[in-house]
């Protein structure tokens, strides 16, 4: 992982202080805008496990400290809900001038996840938005500081202590807090969302996450952090939501990754043409497209890949895998047998084609190297002897199956010159 410290000017000129990570491998699969919690920083235990684990689930990170706090310019009792909202625009807009590409998403924690609720809306491209313990009031953070809100109102500014550390809350600050009432601008969210939020939260109450998830459009998600505490202080609670965070994005990340960074059209199969695949000069991310859905394909990365995606092999037995439980389904389904599951391990290897039957002529295009795949096949259900049978023959009938044990010509073009290489399975 491949750590730096940058800084970038907010609207007022002020100077934000940031740490940019991204993995070892190349150029990430996609960008996250990390915004951290009420009065915290980015050195946030919690950010930076969050943020390492997402590094090496192939992402790169912004995440930044806010006006007044950590290593940022400015006062933190000269800001406000609207500074913190305006300083994650200013970090989208640091993202799209230095690195070419706005975040693909954008996660907050606590009040840094309202603020980014807020501040989503006004960002295009943006392919998903997750919170982590936030409140759906802004002017929820106010119970921090109860007892001193007649002080703030009489005086204009009070001294408080928040997690044991003093700061100077004006009455300006409590009155913007106020002023953005959930009810006339969460609705207004128009990406994909994800909202963790503890049961046992003692900051925020759960009841925020229903809030939300409540107010918001679909796509929505809910996850619970079970025992979490509000600033996910165990390392295995901020490991888990960058796990999900990650497999949550995937679907929606292959996709964008179909479409060039300048803008041009997604990768499209040509007329007469299934699927379409592109590599650039990363090491060895290839984009595969059928013009509908877009994947990644990589190698590990201990032979110097990126771990992007499957490699080569993995999408070879994906395909079959799909094509024999497909083909066992529509099969169990025409019948009306109780096939209620099926599933299927595969796994490949190389064996002397000699073991495999074939002699030295058949093998010969193959260097006396053959291939052995193994399905392990496992059916749920009430079925009888005979149709489990019957399931496993049919799971041989597969096209995909048929296609690599059967005649086979691959044709390769380029530039008008042609290659040809036939042969059986």
């Amino acid at each position: 992982m491949k750590s730096t410290k940058i800084a970038f000017q907010n609207e007022r000129g002020m100077d934000l202080a940031g740490r940019v990570e991204v993995p070892d491998t190349g150029e990430p699969r996609g960008w996250v805008l990390f915004a951290h919690c009420f009065t915290c920083t980015k050195n946030l235990s919690a950010v930076r496990r969050i943020a390492r684990e997402l590094v090496d689930e192939g992402l790169g990170v912004l995440s930044f400290d806010f006006t007044g706090l950590g290593d940022s310019d400015g006062e933190f009792s000269e800001s406000s809900f609207a500074t913190q909202t305006a300083d994650l625009l200013s970090a989208v807009e640091y993202l799209k001038t230095t690195c070419g590409t706005g975040p693909a998403i954008m996660v907050g924690h606590s009040l840094g996840g309202t603020a980014t609720l807020y501040a989503a809306r006004q960002v295009e491209g943006l392919a998903g938005v997750a919170t982590i313990g936030s409140p759906s009031n802004p002017a929820h953070v106010t119970r921090l500081f109860d007892c001193d809100l007649e002080e703030i109102e009489k005086t204009g500014e009070a001294r408080v202590s928040i997690g044991g550390r003093p700061f100077s809350i004006r009455k300006e600050f409590v009155d913007d807090l106020k002023a953005y009432p959930p009810t006339q601008w969460l609705g207004e969210l128009h990406t994909r969302l994800l909202i963790f939020h503890s049961p046992v939260d003692q900051v925020v109450d759960i009841s925020n996450a229903r809030e939300i998830y409540g107010a918001v459009r679909h796509p929505k998600s809910f996850v619970s952090l079970d025992q979490a505490d509000h600033l996910l202080s165990r390392p295995a609670d901020a490991r888990h939501v960058a796990r999900v965070l990650s497999a949550w994005a995937d679907s929606f990340l292959l996709q964008a990754d179909t479409t060039p960074d300048d803008g041009s059209a997604p990768l499209q199969p040509s007329p007469g043409y299934q699927v379409a695949a592109r590599m650039g000069t990363t090491p060895y991310k290839v984009e595969m497209s059928n013009g509908r859905h877009g994947v990644l394909a990589d190698e590990p990365k201990d032979v110097h890949g990126g771990d992007l995606g499957g490699n080569p092999f993995d999408y070879l037995l994906w395909s079959l895998a799909a094509c024999t439980v497909m083909t066992v389904r529509m099969y169990a389904d025409r019948k009306q047998w109780p096939l209620a599951e099926i599933s299927a391990q595969l796994s490949y290897r190389k064996v002397k084609a000699e073991e495999l039957g074939f002699d030295a002529e058949q093998a010969k295009d193959s260097r006396g190297q053959g291939t052995e795949i193994k399905i392990e096949l496992t059916f749920t259900g009430e079925l009888d002897a005979d149709q489990t049978a019957r399931l496993v023959e049919m799971a041989h009938r597969c096209p995909v199956h048929r296609t690599l044990i059967g005649p086979i010509r691959i044709r390769i073009n380029q530039d008008g010159a042609a290659e040809e290489h036939s042969g059986t399975g």
